[in-house]
């Protein structure tokens, strides 16, 4: 049922509110990029733009006083360390409007890669925004095999994040979807012999319409599947 699905996911993202209300009466809204344990922190656009012609973002948290001396001595800003309301996080939290304000010009001279290294540095915590695009960019993701391409007749080599699963006979990963299965399968058992192309599309194919029988049975229409993708 959706509405299952539905309600485990509410109550994962409900937790912590009802938790923090049980426990000290706050009652938690929603306040955007910001926290109640960490000021400033946010996103925030550094020089130029990417390939889509969206802003470079830098992602920062500063998460205590000391964080926080640290960052005012990399700013320059000398107004903020001598401002005693400044001093503490609940101080910086009615502030935040303004300490955002100086963020974002300080930021909007300097190229992303050099923002995000010298905070670091300084050692406050903060990283590059990448676009959920790029992912299969990021170094340790490129060094795994979690992204495979697809041969596409359309689009050509497509990189397709795959499923935390391996088919038992083959070892390969489970692809998303069944039309990738077979693209992933014609594309990589040209290299083998016709009998074991053979046997290894049919345990794609089984395994295709398994999951196909699944999504059918789950929509009302169709029999209980009996095979199952094993991890």
């Amino acid at each position: 049922m959706i509405e299952s699905a539905m309600v485990e996911t509410l109550l994962a993202i409900a937790a912590e509110g009802i938790l923090e209300h049980d426990a000290t009466g706050t009652l938690l809204t929603g306040d955007g990029n910001r926290s109640i344990h960490a000021a400033p922190q946010g996103l925030y656009a550094c020089a130029g733009v990417d390939a889509l012609d969206q802003p470079n973002w830098l992602a920062l948290s500063v998460e205590s006083d000391a964080q926080w001396s640290a960052l005012v001595r990399l700013v320059g800003r000398t107004d903020w360390q001598d401002d005693p309301e400044l001093a503490s996080l609940a101080g910086r939290r009615r502030a935040h409007d303004r300490i955002d304000e100086g963020l974002a010009r300080w930021l909007a001279g300097r190229a992303r890669e050099e923002a995000v290294s010298q905070i670091l540095a300084a050692g406050i915590p903060c990283a590059p925004v990448s676009a959920a695009r790029e992912g299969h960019l990021l170094e340790p993701i490129a060094k795994s095999d979690f992204i495979q391409e697809v041969d596409h007749p359309l689009a050509g080599h497509v990189p397709i994040p795959t499923q935390p699963l391996r088919f038992h006979e083959t070892g390969d990963r489970a692809f998303p979807g069944r039309h990738r299965c077979s693209a992933s399968t014609t594309r990589s058992s040209s290299a083998r012999s016709p009998a074991s192309a053979t046997r290894r599309s049919r345990g794609f194919a089984a395994r295709a319409s398994s999951a196909s029988d699944r999504a059918d049975f789950e929509n009302g229409t169709g029999e209980r599947p009996r095979e199952r993708i094993r991890a």
